[in-house]
């Protein structure tokens, strides 16, 4: 988009605000699209504003390129603003907005610390939430316009049969598009309605409370604009009229987890405040859930992994400290970890540790807030293990006066002797993985499948030589449980689960009686728990692959990759296979010295304890550093994961300091 054209060319300056409670409002001239953008700005009190909207969008650049008219001099805005402002100005009348980097000056860090304080109401005081995802794109149009149709036709007042065969019909219409924004390249990961799925506006930190708090709000794509719960109504049933025609297998699946969080998450959240409800039906820490969900949006500045939801933070807690971008990062993060945990009444906080949390000196029961987990053990994609979950007892916890260090209640279960070697990677760990680099073998596109599939076949391997399990279950349920917990599972999937489960192990061992030999028939004696401990030979994560794989090893390809094509021609293992990678992604196996089955994040270590901590839900892996433990992040250990090892006198708990 070219410049405005800007008659006087004088930067314009914003004054300072006369009023603690004062806010500037952007009054945008009348204009047809092509004119340029002209607008004046006035100062309003908060307790008796006029009118308004307020603009929800993302800035592209960090800052403003773009001249626009204000008072007759120029201010610059981001493209993505102008677009916006053009698409929403009437022809004839004035409109009212509040916009971020206009209305606040952004050259002061002293008046965006006290306008940030004001965004939740400047929010939830306007009349509408405009939400701009941008210009309108190849299939923007037709994606707008179909989601629309699709919700006036799910909500007719027809009958249910006639209903059925139209929305059969309109689901026609869009898999006819998909093969042709499939042929043009529209949008080659997320399919026609991509525009919407993969649109920045769902990946930024920011726009989360722009929501949350808007009373009425509006996506805008281009000239098309639909009410936003309209929008997310007609994706949810498209997607489970789509799995109904599918035998079963839902969509939902593809939805990126940014657009899925506003869907699902955000929603009820947003549904929940306007209700002046605190605490939804499901009784989970609101506080530490919606920090947690928040990390899988971005922020240009780590502060604003925090300042950027103060809005929603202080309706939940009026207590909370204002917002000062004075404070380092840690100071910031520490804060708001201590909020949630006094707020909550609740350590499931702790679930949200991670040891890869980059270089903050942090401690480790404090959250780096602008990472995402990115792993299987995430508690935000999980159900709850079970009523009371392991300990099943109310948080026990006190702050110390160094300030760094977490007085908590706990048990330790027992300790971890031995780790796989390998873990199951996500696509940022090629690394990791030199032998799949690009040329290597035929199947270098499914890379994470190859490392996966050699990875179990260790996991296997490990699982085998633990003769007896703690619970008395067998083996082989209890490591079907521990790749995909039973709480992950539909009640009217679990059968199936479990067929898909055998099909799975047969698959990946390539003949099913060697899937007996690995899990039903471990090897004769007992085995002690220094030979359980011992390292891994190279011999035995392929020892029990019957497959020829002469010519295969000739070509330089691993042994391994015949089994890749077999889980991939079986639609029931293949979706198993997807599920497995899912719940398993960035973990490794690991057995106790009570001979325990669990996974862990890839960072867990031989020596490392699992104790159930008063007030968390889920175990988690320590490391003793002195007289205090690091955490290590959460685990999954089957046999302790709903109360069992929880002891029944209270004496027997422990005062465990995490630094």
């Amino acid at each position: 988009m070219a410049a405005e054209e800007v008659e006087c060319r004088k930067r314009y300056q914003h004054q300072p605000l006369k009023h603690q409670s004062s806010i500037r409002l952007a009054r945008l001239l009348p204009g047809t699209f092509n004119t340029p953008v002209s607008i004046q700005l006035i100062e309003v009190s908060l307790e008796n504003p006029p009118p308004y909207k307020a603009l929800s969008y993302v800035w592209g650049s960090p800052v403003g390129n773009i001249p626009v008219s204000c008072h007759g001099q120029e201010l610059l805005i981001t493209e993505n603003c102008v677009a916006a402002l053009r698409r929403i100005r009437s022809k004839f009348r004035k409109c009212i907005l509040w916009i971020d980097s206009i209305c606040i000056d952004q050259s002061s860090t002293e008046e965006r610390n006290h306008q940030v304080a004001l965004m939740g109401d400047v929010y939830s005081m306007a009349s509408e939430v405009i939400i701009w995802l941008g210009e309108k794109t190849p299939c923007s149009n037709f994606a707008m316009s179909f989601l629309t149709r699709y919700h006036w036709i799910s909500k007719a007042a027809v009958p249910e049969f006639f209903r059925s065969h139209l929305l059969r019909k309109q689901i026609g219409i869009l898999e006819a598009m998909e093969i042709t924004a499939e042929k043009e390249r529209w949008n080659p990961v997320w399919g026609v309605l991509g525009c919407i799925y993969d649109s920045t506006w769902f990946k930024r930190k920011w726009t989360i409370q722009e929501f949350i708090l808007g009373r009425c709000c509006y996506f805008q794509y281009g000239g098309k604009r639909v009410e936003t719960s309209k929008m997310f109504t007609a994706i949810f049933r498209l997607t489970t009229q789509r799995s109904t025609l599918s035998a079963g297998f839902s969509d939902m699946g593809i939805i990126p987890t940014c657009f899925a969080a506003y869907m699902t998450f955000y929603t009820i959240f947003k549904e929940d405040l306007q209700r002046n409800v605190r605490t939804p039906a499901r009784k989970k820490p609101i506080m530490t859930d919606f920090l947690g969900l928040g990390r899988f949006q971005a922020a240009t500045n780590p502060k604003d992994a925090v300042f950027g939801m103060y809005g929603v933070l202080q309706n939940l807690d009026p207590t909370i400290n204002l917002p000062d971008y004075s404070k380092s990062l840690e100071e910031i993060y520490t804060e708001a970890t201590k909020l949630a945990i006094t707020h909550d009444d609740s350590l499931d906080i702790l679930l949200q540790t991670f040891e890869s949390e980059g270089s903050l000196d942090i401690p480790s029961w404090v959250p780096n807030w602008n990472v995402p987990l990115h792993h299987g053990l995430d508690p935000m994609l999980q159900s709850p293990p079970g009523e009371g979950g392991p300990s099943g007892a109310p948080a026990k916890a006190s702050f110390l006066e160094d300030g760094m260090s977490l007085s908590v209640l706990g048990y330790f279960a027992s300790r971890v002797t031995r780790c796989s070697k390998l873990y199951i990677p996500r696509l940022d760990d090629a690394d990791d993985f030199p032998e799949f680099e690009k040329g290597e073998h035929p199947f270098v596109a499914e890379w994470p499948l190859l490392a996966s599939t050699k990875a179990y076949l260790e996991w296997i391997d490990i699982a085998r030589e633990v003769r007896s399990h703690p619970t008395g279950k067998p083996i082989k349920e209890v490591f079907g449980y521990t790749l995909v917990p039973l709480s992950l599972l539909a009640v009217n999937y679990r059968e199936y689960s479990t067929n898909a489960y055998e099909s799975w192990l047969q698959t990946i061992t390539s003949a099913s009686e060697v899937c007996s030999q690995r899990l039903e028939k471990p090897q004769a004696g007992n085995l002690d728990r220094a030979a359980v401990a011992a390292p891994i030979s190279n011999d035995e994560t392929s020892r029990f692959t019957p497959h020829d794989t002469t010519g295969e090893q000739e070509m330089g390809r691993p042994e391994y990759v015949g089994n890749v094509g077999s889980i991939r021609e079986d639609n029931k293992v293949d979706a198993f296979a997807s599920l497995a990678y899912s719940a398993c992604l960035g973990t490794r196996l690991f057995v106790t010295s009570a001979g325990y089955i669990g996974r862990g994040l890839k960072e867990v270590q031989e020596g490392d304890l699992v104790v159930l901590i008063s007030g968390v839900s889920r175990p988690l892996i320590v490391r003793k550093e002195g007289e205090t433990y690091r955490l290590r992040g959460p685990c999954h250990v089957e046999g302790i994961m709903n109360g069992e090892k929880w002891p029944d006198n209270e004496n027997d708990l422990v005062e465990i300091i995490l630094r």
